[in-house]
Formats: C-alpha cells, structure tokens, sequence
C-alpha cells in the first residue's frame, strides 16, 4: 500500500484511527464507570447489612426491656398490695392498743 500522504485513503485513514481511539477511550470511561459503580453498589449492600444487624440488635433490647418492665410493674402490684394489707395491719394493731389503753 504505496498511498501518497496526501490522498484520500490515507486522511479516512487518520480518520479511522481517531474515531477507534475516541470509542475505545469511551469504552475504558464506561468500563471505569461501571466498576465504580459496583463499588458503591457492594459499600451500599455492606452497608445495609450493618444496619440490619443494628435494628436486630435494637429490637432485641426492646424486648429485654419489655420483659422487664413487665416483671417490675408484677413487682409494683405486689408491693401496692402489701403496703395496703401493712396499712390494714397498722390500723387493726392502733384499734386494738387504743382499745388495750381504754380499758
């Protein structure tokens, strides 16, 4: 291929060349893009994991503390109906010194 450099064959030529450079740089651009964007794709999954495992663990202690409050309000009711049976106590005790002081 002896093509003069002036010729028609070889400015298509140059042409050609610079059209396959400009797609392949394209081509790495949307390579580079495309790998960035499985990078973040991955981080956002990671991501995502770790906040599961958080609201996992937040429920959890939800129920732990359900759980107790429950067993202190149980507790709570006990001692109300100690205190009135004390105070019932208390006041048949205060009746029957009165009555022991009357006499």
């Amino acid at each position: 291929d002896s093509t003069a450099p002036g010729s028609p064959v070889s400015g298509a030529s140059k042409h050609e060349s610079k059209h396959r450079e400009n797609l392949a740089s394209e081509a790495s651009k949307r390579r580079q893009g495309l790998e960035n964007a499985e990078a973040q794709l991955s981080d956002a999954k990671d991501e995502i994991e770790k906040l599961k495992s958080k609201a996992d663990a937040a429920v959890a202690r939800k129920a732990v503390v359900e759980k107790d409050l429950r067993g202190h309000r149980e507790k709570l009711l006990v001692l109300t109906g100690k205190s009135a049976n004390d105070d019932k106590l208390i006041d048949a005790l205060k009746a029957e010194i009165k009555k022991n002081f009357a006499a």
